[in-house]
C-alpha cells in the first residue's frame, strides 16, 4: 500500500522541506519588501523637505534683502510720520515709490503684495489701497507678528486672506489660501521700525514642492499644521469632492482635517456613530506630539482608507510632512510573488508524489515478477502503459498552470507593465523564471520518454551536417564546462559527411550526454565527442570522460528509465535518472544504437551507432 510506504513517507518528507523553504522565502522576501518600501518613502518625505527648506530660505533671503534697502527705510520714516492718517498714508509720494519699487519685485518673483506694517500693526503701505491705514491681517496671527518684531524673518504657513483673491479660473475667492514672507525694517540704532511682508500664492510653486512628492498610483505627499489641518493639495481632491468632504472646485488646502473616519470613505463605508468627533490619524497624533514615525503595518487616512506611511515634524517652520501610499499598492508585489512561491511549492510538491508513486508501483512490479514471470510480464505491460498514459496526461496538465508562472515571472522580470521597484525584486522574478524553465524541460524529457515508450513518438528527418551541429553543441555547453573546472575537445573531421536523422532529437541526445559527463567528471577532468564513419559500422559519435565512472554491473540500471545508482558521488549530483535511457530510446528511433562502457575512478565512455544507411552526403 503506497500510503504506508517507505517512498511515501520520503516524498512526505520531502514536500516538508519543500513547505519549509517556501515559508522560509516568502518570510524573507516581505522583510526585504517591507526594507526597501521604508527606505524609499523616507527618501521621497527627507527630499520634499529638503525642498521646503530651500524654498523658504530662498523667501526669508529676498524678503531680507529688501527690508535692508536704505531707499526702502527712508520711506518708511516718511510712512511712519503720517502713520495715523489713512488719506496722508494713501497721497504720500512714498506710498507711490514703495509701490513702484517693491511692485517690480513682486512681478519678478511672483508675489501677490505686499505690506510694510507698523509696529502697533498698521499697514503703513500696500499693493492695494483697501488694506493702507487699516489693522493688518497678521494681527490676527499674532506669533508670526511677534517674531517680526522681534527681529525675526519668518515664512507662514498657509492662512485665509483678509481680502478676496483670484483662484486658477480668476475668480475672487474670500478667504483665499495665502501665505506671507516677512523680515523686521530696522532704524538707525538696528531698533525694529516696521516689518515687511510679502504675499505668497500657496498653489505656485509651494504646492508644487508637495505634488512631487507623489509616487505609483496613490502614493502622496502633504504639509500639514500645527492643529492638524492640510496646508498643501490632496492628491485626492476629486475623490473628497465626490465624498461632499470638499465642495466642487474648492481648494484641500484650509479645508482638510487630518482626522480618522473610521471606515473607508472611498469604498461607501458609513463612519460608526455615537462615538464623538473623528479622531487625528496615527500618523496626525504622533507627528503634532513633535515626533518623527512611520508606520508599515497599516492605519486609516483622512479618507479611510489603509495606509503605509513615514513622517516629520519641523518644529523651528511649526508644520508637519507625511508620505504615504495605500496599503494595497505598497504591497501589490508582494501578494504576486507569494502566488508565484505558493505555486511553484504545490508544482514540486506534485511532482515528489507523482515519481514516488511511480517508484512504488515499481517495486510492486518487481515483487510480482518474482512470484510469477508470466503475471509479472503481463502486470508490468499494463502498468508501464498506464504510467506513459499518466505521464502525457500530467506533463500536459503540470504545464498549464507552469507556463503561466513562466509568463508571469517573464513580465514581472522585464518590468513590461511598469518598473517594480528595487532591482532585488528583479532579481527574485528572474530566480523563479530560470526555476520554471528548469521544470519545464524536465517536464518535456518527462513527455519525450513517454511518447517514445508509448509508440507515439515521430521523426522529422533531415540531412544533417555533422562539423555544424558539433559547433552548436561546442556554443551551448563549453560555459557548463568551464564553471565546473572541465576540458571539452572535439574531434570532428571538418570532411565528415552528413548524416539523415531529426536535428532537435540528435542535438538533444548529444546535449544530454555531454552534460552527464560534465556533471559525473570532477575539476582537472576532461570530456571529448569524436565522430567516425564506415560503410560497415556505420556513423558513431563517442563520448568520452575521465569522470566518476560506474560498476559495469550497474550499467544496466543507469540505462533504465527513474533509476539511479546507489553511490554516494552520483547522489552528490542533481537529477532525474531519465537523460541516459531518453537519449538511448532517441537513437533507437533512428534504428541505431547506444553502447556504454565504464570503470569506477576510470571514467565512461558510451558510444552511439547509426545505421550506415543513414549516412548522407554532405549538401555542400
Amino acid at each position: 500500500m503506497f500510503l504506508g510506504s517507505r517512498k511515501f513517507f520520503t516524498a512526505l518528507a520531502l514536500i516538508l522541506v519543500v513547505v519549509g523553504l517556501s515559508v522560509l522565502a516568502a518570510g524573507m522576501l516581505r522583510h526585504e519588501v517591507r526594507s526597501n518600501l521604508l527606505a524609499t518613502l523616507k527618501a521621497v518625505l527627507n527630499s520634499n523637505h529638503s525642498s521646503l527648506d530651500e524654498w523658504i530660505e530662498h523667501h526669508s533671503f529676498q524678503t531680507r534683502l529688501w527690508a535692508s534697502n536704505e531707499h526702502l527705510i527712508e520711506s518708511i520714516r516718511s510712512l511712519l510720520l503720517v502713520k495715523d492718517d489713512r488719506n496722508l498714508l494713501l497721497a504720500s509720494p512714498a506710498q507711490a515709490e514703495l509701490r513702484r519699487s517693491l511692485g517690480d519685485q513682486m512681478n519678478r518673483s511672483g508675489y501677490r503684495g505686499f505690506f510694510i506694517i507698523a509696529p502697533d500693526g498698521t499697514s503703513l503701505a500696500s499693493s492695494r489701497d483697501v488694506n493702507t491705514g487699516t489693522p493688518n491681517l497678521l494681527l490676527e496671527h499674532r506669533e508670526f507678528f511677534d517674531q517680526l518684531l522681534a527681529g525675526d524673518t519668518v515664512v507662514t504657513n498657509p492662512l485665509p486672506s483678509d481680502v478676496p483673491l483670484p483662484d486658477a479660473q480668476g475668480k475672487l475667492v474670500p478667504r483665499y489660501p495665502t501665505m506671507f514672507s516677512g523680515a523686521p525694517i530696522r532704524g538707525e540704532n538696528g531698533e525694529v521700525i516696521a516689518a515687511l511682508t510679502f504675499r505668497i500664492d500657496p498653489f505656485h510653486r509651494y504646492d508644487t514642492i508637495a505634488e512631487r512628492g507623489r509616487t505609483g498610483l496613490t502614493g502622496e505627499t502633504y504639509f500639514f499644521d500645527r492643529h492638524g489641518v492640510m496646508i498643501s493639495r490632496s492628491r485626492f481632491e476629486r475623490q473628497l469632492a465626490d465624498l461632499e468632504i470638499l465642495r466642487p472646485g474648492q481648494s484641500s488646502i484650509l479645508s482638510v482635517e487630518i482626522r480618522d473616519p473610521g471606515a473607508n470613505l472611498v469604498a461607501g463605508e458609513k463612519p460608526p456613530s455615537g462615538l464623538g468627533p473623528p479622531q487625528l490619524t496615527r500618523m496626525a497624533a504622533d507627528a503634532l506630539q513633535g515626533n518623527a514615525g512611520e508606520y508599515l503595518d497599516g492605519y486609516r487616512d483622512y479618507r479611510g482608507v489603509t495606509v503605509v506611511g513615514v513622517w516629520i515634524w519641523d518644529e523651528y517652520h511649526g508644520y508637519g510632512i507625511a508620505t504615504e501610499v495605500d496599503y494595497e499598492e505598497a504591497y501589490a508585489f508582494l501578494r504576486l510573488a507569494n502566488f508565484a512561491i505558493a505555486g511553484l511549492a504545490l508544482l514540486a510538491s506534485v511532482l515528489i508524489l507523482t515519481f514516488a508513486l511511480f517508484a512504488h508501483r515499481s517495486d510492486l512490479r518487481q515483487r510480482r515478477e518474482e512470484l510469477a514471470l508470466r503475471e509479472a510480464k503481463e502486470t508490468a505491460e499494463i502498468a508501464n502503459r498506464a504510467k506513459s498514459n499518466f505521464l502525457a496526461t500530467m506533463s500536459h496538465e503540470l504545464r498549464t498552470p507552469l507556463n503561466a508562472i513562466i509568463g508571469f515571472s517573464e513580465i514581472m522580470k522585464n518590468e513590461t507593465f511598469g518598473p517594480v521597484g528595487s532591482i532585488r525584486y528583479r532579481d527574485y522574478a528572474t530566480d523563479i523564471n530560470v526555476s520554471g524553465q528548469h521544470l519545464l524541460n524536465l517536464i518535456n524529457d518527462v513527455l519525450d520518454l513517454s511518447k517514445i515508450e508509448s509508440g507515439a513518438g515521430e521523426l522529422q528527418e533531415e540531412v544533417i551536417e555533422i562539423p555544424v551541429l558539433i559547433r552548436s553543441v561546442e556554443r551551448l555547453m563549453t560555459g557548463h564546462a568551464q564553471k565546473g573546472g572541465v576540458q571539452l575537445e572535439f574531434d570532428v573531421p571538418d570532411n565528415s559527411p552528413a548524416l539523415l536523422a531529426d536535428p532537435r532529437k540528435l542535438l538533444q541526445i548529444l546535449l544530454n550526454l555531454i552534460s552527464n559527463a560534465i556533471k559525473f567528471t570532477p575539476p582537472g577532468g576532461k570530456v571529448t565527442l569524436k565522430t567516425r564513419t564506415c560503410a560497415k559500422s556505420g556513423y558513431l559519435f563517442q563520448i568520452i570522460d575521465t569522470g566518476i565512472g560506474i560498476s559495469p554491473q550497474d550499467i544496466p540500471r543507469a540505462l533504465a528509465p527513474f533509476q539511479q545508482i546507489d553511490s554516494y558521488l552520483r547522489r552528490k549530483h542533481e537529477g532525474t535518472g531519465i537523460g541516459l535511457p531518453l537519449s538511448k530510446a532517441l537513437v533507437e528511433m533512428h534504428g541505431g544504437s547506444l553502447d556504454m562502457q565504464s570503470e569506477v575512478d576510470i571514467g565512461t565512455t558510451i558510444t552511439l551507432c547509426f545505421p550506415a544507411e543513414r549516412i548522407a552526403p554532405s549538401p555542400h
